[in-house]
């Protein structure tokens, strides 16, 4: 398609991307039966490739779990979905959808119109912290079922959101600018093999590592299951009770690093040479077993000995694992990175973009934007290659924010790509029969029952 055309066409039908969301259920399913009969063009034609994978997630059964009740004739599952969809193509703001052009972003959703900016903040509102939490406990169980995750070893960190508004909430140290700013931190989980969150959740400043860490690991926990071996997160959580609960308690192994107070320093120093042993980088390690405020018994430590600039130099790390070898605990260690790499890369949804200061509204983006990452990982896992490990800006530069032309004919949605990767068509061609041997219905519920049908010409 010409790009001049499409703009012609952007142009013309500007006006009619509004709502006042004043619409009765029929009027929607009226708007949406007559965009896809005229057909559009978007820019966003790959999106619509990730529909399947939110039929395989049961996305409507589960949104159930947020407990709102229709408003203003919209339904729940489409406002989702339509908060999801802004998050995957990188819109920042609630408020910028008055912006949005493309009807490609509405009707992936079930929308013939996008609702104005009022009627996602009202919805957000309506959801409550817990039932956002269950619902994001849901999807990445069905997630785990997917085989999205391996959950064996399971990164935790907080990322911090900074907020520059008027209204009063409470401040915390910003982890790059060394100030205390006001914020709310948003705490995940994440699986270190395959590189996915499993858990959201945002809380105020002020809370200890334990109160942070144990509903985290408990929801994460119950998502794994008993799969679930090892806990890895940074010194911050390095703390005596938050260890004992996760030994005792929790029966899962935990890594941590050590934090350098002078007396911990004297402790290994104090540890005779002949105990270590040389490793393949020319660093030594040894371990001993120590004790720590409010922890039952004693933890193992291993210690990282080295020189540089003539001095020398130590680096603990805190276990209670004994069977493996210290080598590779600290190898595990050293992956933790990936949940690093991961908020960085996430920033691309606009997690850092506050809904407002309400933890509710707050919980529920966050819980939508991790199940909109998490369907991107799904298509990228099937690409396969080196596009499996592509961050999702790649993917969406590459699969996603491709132009398509979209039309209804009778029982089917017909999405066609004239300039599409060649990658993609394999894993589209005969679709509808590999949902169903998944035991997935083809029909999209919030697409008025219709079936998607993709072409590549």
């Amino acid at each position: 398609m010409n790009p001049i055309l499409l703009e012609k066409s952007d142009s013309n039908s500007r006006r009619n991307l509004r709502s006042n969301c004043n619409r009765t259920p029929d009027e929607i399913k009226r708007e949406l039966d007559k965009a896809l009969k005229d057909g559009f063009h978007t820019f966003y034609g790959g999106s619509f490739l990730l529909i399947p994978y939110l039929l395989h997630l049961g996305i409507v059964e589960r949104i159930n779990a947020l407990k709102v009740e229709k408003q203003n004739g919209i339904p729940v599952e489409k406002a989702v979905l339509a908060l999801l969809h802004l998050g995957i193509v990188g819109k920042k703001r609630i408020s910028r959808v008055e912006n949005v052009t493309d009807q490609g972003l509405a009707v992936f959703a079930g929308l013939g119109k996008m609702p104005d900016p009022s009627f996602f903040h009202d919805f957000l509102d309506k959801v409550k912290t817990s039932d956002a939490e269950q619902f994001n406990v849901l999807c990445s169980e069905r997630f785990k079922e997917m085989g999205l995750f391996k959950g064996r070893i399971v990164n935790l960190d907080r990322h911090f959101i900074s907020y520059f508004g008027k209204k009063k909430i409470g401040k915390d140290k910003h982890p790059t600018r060394n100030i205390s700013m006001k914020g709310v931190n948003a705490s995940f989980t994440h699986d270190q093999e395959t590189g996915d969150p499993i858990f959201v959740r945002a809380d105020y400043s002020g809370l200890k590592p334990e109160d942070v860490a144990i509903p985290m690991l408990n929801a994460t926990k119950d998502i794994i299951g008993d799969e679930m071996e090892t806990v890895v997160f940074d010194k911050w959580f390095s703390v005596g009770s938050l260890l004992d609960y996760i030994d005792k308690e929790m029966g899962i192994k935990y890594v941590t690093l050590l934090k350098l107070f002078q007396n911990r320093i004297e402790e290994m120093k104090s540890i005779p040479a002949e105990q270590f042993r040389e490793m393949a980088d020319g660093r030594k390690i040894t371990f001993i077993h120590t004790s720590l405020r409010n922890y039952q018994g004693e933890a193992k430590l291993i210690v990282i000995w080295f020189q540089e600039d003539g001095e020398d130099k130590y680096y603990g790390y805190l276990t209670n694992d004994e069977e493996s070898p210290e080598e590779r605990t600290v190898t595990i260690y050293g992956k933790r990175w990936g949940i690093e790499n991961f908020l960085k890369e996430v920033i691309f949804l606009n997690v850092d973009k506050l809904p407002g200061t309400e933890l509710n509204k707050i919980s529920a983006m966050l819980a939508i934007k991790l199940v909109g990452y998490c369907t991107v990982s799904c298509l990228r896992r099937d690409i396969g290659g080196d596009y499996a490990k592509m961050e999702i800006e790649g993917i969406f530069e590459k699969f996603l924010n491709v132009e398509a032309f979209v039309r209804s004919k009778g029982e089917k949605i017909h999405v066609t790509y004239y300039r599409y990767p060649p990658e993609l068509v394999p894993l589209f061609q005969g679709l509808n029969e590999k949902l169903k041997s998944r035991g997935v219905n083809p029909k999209v519920p919030w697409l008025n029952n219709k079936i998607l049908e993709f072409h590549f010409k």
